[in-house]
Formats: C-alpha cells, structure tokens, sequence
C-alpha cells in the first residue's frame, strides 16, 4: 500500500490545478477544499520522502531562496496576502518532491496521471467548437494549458519506462493530437524539445526510444493541428507578427522618485496597443516592461504582485525567473537560477544511460521552460516539485 501510496499522491500533487478545474466547474467545490486537499498532499509527501534526510546543496539553496523571498515580502508586504500564501505552497513544494527519486518510474504513477490526463483531453474533444480556439473546460478557459502540461510529463515517464514503443505511442500520441487541435503550442513544442535533447544525450536504447517517440509526438501534433486547420493557421499568422524584430516600446515612462521609497516606474499614459487574442503578442509586451523595470528592482526587488498593477496590460510577467529577479529581487532571481543548475547539472552524466535519471532530468528540464513562458510565482508548484524530484534523484547518483 505504501509503494502505491506515494506515487499516486505525486500524481495528484502535479494535477492539482486541473483537479481544481474539476472539482470548481464541475462538483461546485470552493477554494477551501482546494486549499485543505493541496496541503494534505504536500504534508504526506514530505513525510514520506523525509524518513532519512540527508542534506545536499539543493536544500541550503532552497532555504537561501526562502529566506530571500521572505526579506522581500517582509521589506514589501503584499497587498493580497492570498499571493503570499500560494508563494509559501510552491516553495514548499520541493520538501514534497525531495525525496521521492524514481516514484515517477513505478506503475501507479503512471496510471493515475495517465487517467487524469486523458481524461482531461477526452473531455477538451468535447468541448471544441468552430468559434474559438481553446476550448473552455467547466468555466475555465486554461483548461488546455493545464493538460498539456501534465502530457509533457506522462510523455516523458512513458518513453522512460520498459513499456514497448506502439504502447507508449498508443498512450501518448492521441492526446498530443488533440491538445495540438485544442490550440496549445508552448507546452507541446517544449515536450518535443525535451525528447529531442533526451535523444541527443542519451544512449544505445533510450536514444533510439526517445528520438522515435519524438518523431511520433511530432506527427500527432501536426495531425492535430491539421484538425483544425483554419484555426491552426490563425495562431500561425500571430505568431508571424509576435516574432517581428522591430523594438517594442516598454510602455513605461522614466523613474517616478518618491522620498523614502525605491524608484517606480508607472505606465505611460500612452501605452502601446497589444493584440489581446495573441498570447505571444501579450508576452513581448510583458517581457519588454519587465526588463525595462528590472535595473530598479534592486536585491530585493518591487514588490510581490507589482509589474501586473504597473504594467500596461495589467498582466503578470509570465516567467518565473524574470518575475522572481524583478518583484522579490535580484537576490531571489539569482538563487533560484542555482537552484535550478544544481538539480539539474549532476543529472546529465547519469541520465546518459538511466531511464530514471533521463526522466528526472526531462521533467525539470520541461517545467523550466513551461516556467520561462508562462510561469507565475504565486503558481510554481510543478517548478519546484521537479526541482525537488531532480535534486533528490541526482543525490541517488549513480543510478542504475
């Protein structure tokens, strides 16, 4: 019971948001039994991963970035305490995934995330029609993204795992197709990548497994995207335009110095118009205020929730590391990239040749980049839990 245990609740823990979907849209739940049910899973986690603690320089990073955050938050307080509270949770995400190295390989997790996802998918077929382009899941219209994103990972354990390749693309290749439909791009084209660098690092067996689920992944995608073609060319044509070289203009005027205060910069009062239907569109505008701020952010940064009530489309950064260096500090946004790097580096010798030191390294690999394109820092749950699962998984080295 205990071996089925914990790989179950991993599952769920990674599901959370998509579960939450669920229970709100469709069981009429509130963020109460949300809240109780994510901490419940982080607890039981923790607990069985921390049977014997040793400690690796990932966990004194973590400590440094939480002490970090809590100077900034203290010198800053938020004004929505809820975000500091969903900051606190995705920190502490990593004790739940730290010691937990090969739960990701067993059978039950698997299963249990391969349910949900298709799930999920089966129901996003449902909801498509021919007005819009992401379909709406109970209400919630990130419904798309939050199964693309917990696909990448059943993608990954799925290729790692002894099961033989028409299964895995069985499994795998349907619901790739029909996200590919659904109008998700970011988190398909960062699966692929990290197929695509599994391929190149690793050897013998699983480059060869790794490098033909890329290729069957690449085919669902584009039966997917075919699916829809008209829609698919849409996004296409934003896409040309977001990826125009011409400066973008930040939107921002020049520091504001109020006594006592750090310097802030305000939106101009001509901010620039932004194509609200193009993700991408929205993103290099973000991007552009973002480090336009970031020289003033100082070691410990603007303050937490600030860029979205500054910036022009009253949107959050939409990346992880560039909105931890610019609301909490440089000094956050620095030991967070060490963070990162220490889960990461000491996996790429074993992952040359170990599936579960492949997958550890993958998976952290994908939520970076999921971090870096669409990532919050009040919603860094999957980042954290990978960082965790990676470091735990590179302090097993080496792994056989």
């Amino acid at each position: 019971m205990a071996k089925i245990l914990a790989p179950v609740a991993l599952a769920l823990l990674l599901s959370h948001n998509l579960l939450t979907i669920f229970s709100h849209g469709l069981l009429g739940l509130g963020s109460a039994f949300t809240g109780a049910s994510l901490v419940a899973l982080m607890a039981l986690l923790t607990f069985e991963g921390a049977r014997r603690p040793v400690l690796i320089p990932s966990d004194r990073l973590t400590l440094a970035f939480a002490s970090a955050c809590a100077v900034s938050t203290a010198l800053r307080p938020p004004a929505d305490m809820k975000s500091l509270a969903l900051l606190g949770l995705s920190v502490a995400a990593y004790a739940a995934s730290r010691g937990l190295a090969g739960v990701m390989m067993q059978r039950a997790f698997i299963i249990t995330l391969g349910a949900i996802v298709w799930i999920g998918a089966l129901l996003l077929a449902l909801a498509m029609d021919a007005t819009s382009a992401k379909p709406v899941l109970f209400g919630f219209d990130h419904g798309a993204v939050q199964v693309a994103s917990l696909l990448g990972l059943l993608v990954f354990a799925l290729a790692c795992s002894p099961l033989r390749l028409w299964l895995v693309a069985a499994i795998g290749a349907p619901p790739l197709a029909i996200l590919a439909a659904a109008q998700v791009r970011l988190a398909l084209v960062a699966a692929v990548a990290c197929l695509a660098l599994g391929a190149m690092i690793g050897r013998d067996r699983l480059r060869m497994r790794l490098g033909v689920f890329a290729a069957v992944a690449l085919i669902a995608i584009a039966a997917g995207a075919l699916a829809r073609k008209s829609m698919t060319m849409e996004q296409l044509r934003y896409a040309g335009e977001t990826l125009d070289l011409k400066p973008v203009p930040h939107g921002l005027t020049a520091p504001i110095h109020i006594p006592g205060e750090m310097s802030l910069r305000v939106p101009a009062p001509d901010c620039p118009d932004v194509n609200l239907n193009n993700s991408l569109d929205m993103r290099k505008r973000l991007y552009a205020e973002a480090l336009a701020l970031l020289p003033s952010a100082g070691p410990f940064g603007i303050g937490l929730g600030t860029f979205a009530e500054i910036s022009c489309i009253k949107a959050e950064v939409h990346n992880q590391v560039l909105q931890t260096a610019l609301e909490l500090g440089w000094i956050a946004g620095a030991l967070l990239i060490a963070l990162i790097a220490a889960a990461a580096l000491p996996l790429f010798l074993p992952a040359r040749k170990s599936p579960r030191a492949m997958l550890a390294l993958l998976s952290l690999a994908y939520a970076v980049l999921l971090a870096l394109a669409a990532g919050r820092i009040t919603d860094g749950l999957m980042l954290f839990v990978m960082i965790g699962y990676a470091a735990g998984s590179a302090a097993k080295s080496p792994i056989a």
